[in-house]
């Protein structure tokens, strides 16, 4: 061969080698267990992972989440799952993967939110049931660590308190969240007070140790859902949920902890100044690598959230929202989406640290509810979160809805 075009193709073959060491990006392709191997660098020494969402409604969101905690648990030893959802609602799951009683379905539709109550879910949750069924010595935990719901936490708790249910508890127990919600902050603050004192006084003698445990957690989720409707902080839900993952951990030292929520939830946004920030920000500056945070991005496709044209939507009461699925196109230009789809083949794990300087990082916002036809750059669509905002980001490239369980 000619000497001229040997060292052509030597040059070459080098290029391609250097170019495939110097890859900062992991390439996927079907978001399975297997491929968050190529990602365990990022992974060890973590003892909390959390992996986000940019809309709660994305089926490959849940896949990649299933996935990268089934990976977790199987070659990283983790053994706990905390969900964006209250402890009393998840305590039903906690104990039916246990092998206690219920059905799956049934159960993860008790959550009462409508972004879990998916096939998906229902296939994690028997999926942890059968894991412990055949691990007796590594069983994993279901734990909810919001505080959204007063009256499935009144119930639960004066379901397990039975006969010794103080009389307060049972006033609440009988009483629907709207009304709750429509008491003077007075009024509210006085029953607070007065099923908290009643509470501690309450003789718990005849319990076991896991229904004193199951008490005390749900008298603690009690005391945060009331106090969250007696907080005028803006950012009260994710304090507490970072406070109760922390809890958690303060309580036993071999938890390894997977937490599932939305992207502006498990973030890093930490205000140093203000000592203020998001849950996964207050976990980030607590728990330091300790804690590593994966956001979640699409670059078009279809999602399930509540949607309304923009002249029928009422933001406050939810009235002329459908819950159902919708579409976007391409993301727009200058979003992170489109600027990695035109270099890259997706989906694709991005560490942080690797974004070029000139990445601005704006991927999309969309919460529980979301405007048809709304203005593309705005927050509907749109958000500038910066390079600080994440430990790495999954990109994937058309996303579809997720299987709602029927009504």
């Amino acid at each position: 061969m000619n000497p001229k075009l040997l060292w052509t193709l030597g040059v070459f073959t080098l290029f391609l080698e250097s170019g495939a060491q110097d890859t900062k990006y992991i390439q996927f392709k079907k978001l399975d267990v297997n491929e968050f191997r190529e990602v365990r660098e990022y992974l060890t020494g973590a003892q909390i992972i959390a992996m986000g969402e940019s809309t709660h409604g994305t089926h490959e969101f849940f896949v990649s989440r299933i996935h990268l905690f089934q990976y977790l648990v199987e070659e990283l030893d983790f053994n706990t799952f905390f969900l964006e959802a209250d402890y009393s609602t998840c305590l039903p799951i906690n104990n039916y993967i246990h092998g206690g009683p219920g059905d799956a379905t049934k159960l993860v539709k008790g959550i009462g939110l409508w972004p879990w109550a998916t096939v998906e879910m229902v296939e994690l949750v028997e999926w942890m049931k059968n894991y412990n069924a055949s691990h007796p010595d590594r069983e994993l935990s279901f734990i909810g660590v919001d505080v959204q719901k007063f009256e499935e936490t009144c119930e639960a708790l004066a379901h397990l308190a039975g006969t010794k249910a103080p009389e307060t508890l049972v006033s609440l127990s009988r009483m629907r969240s709207q009304d709750f919600l429509a008491m003077k902050k007075s009024e509210m603050s006085k029953m607070h007070q007065s099923v908290l004192r009643e509470l501690d006084a309450m003789d718990m003698s005849t319990f076991n140790e896991e229904d004193a445990m199951k008490f005390k957690g749900l008298v603690r989720n009690l005391d945060q859902v009331m106090t969250y409707r007696l907080s005028k902080q803006r950012l009260f839900r994710d304090y507490k949920m970072a406070e109760n993952i922390l809890y958690h951990l303060s309580n036993d030292i071999t938890i390894k902890g997977f937490f599932w929520g939305h992207n502006e939830h498990i973030a890093n946004f930490y205000n140093v100044k203000k000592k203020s920030g998001v849950a996964g920000g207050m976990l980030k500056q607590t728990l330091k690598d300790k804690y590593y945070s994966i956001g979640q991005e699409f670059y078009e496709g279809s999602f399930n959230v509540y949607y309304a044209k923009r002249s029928e939507g009422n933001n406050k009461t939810r009235e002329g929202y459908v819950l159902g699925s919708v579409t976007v196109g391409p993301a727009a230009e200058g979003s992170l989406a489109h600027n990695f789809k035109k270099e890259y083949e997706l989906p694709l794990f991005i560490p942080f640290s690797e974004l070029p300087e000139s990445e601005q990082v704006n991927i999309t916002n969309i919460g529980s509810r979301y405007v048809l036809n709304d203005n593309p750059k705005s927050i509907w669509r749109f958000n500038h979160h910066g390079k600080s905002a994440f430990d790495a980001l999954l990109l994937i490239d058309k996303s579809s809805p997720t299987s709602l369980l029927p009504d």
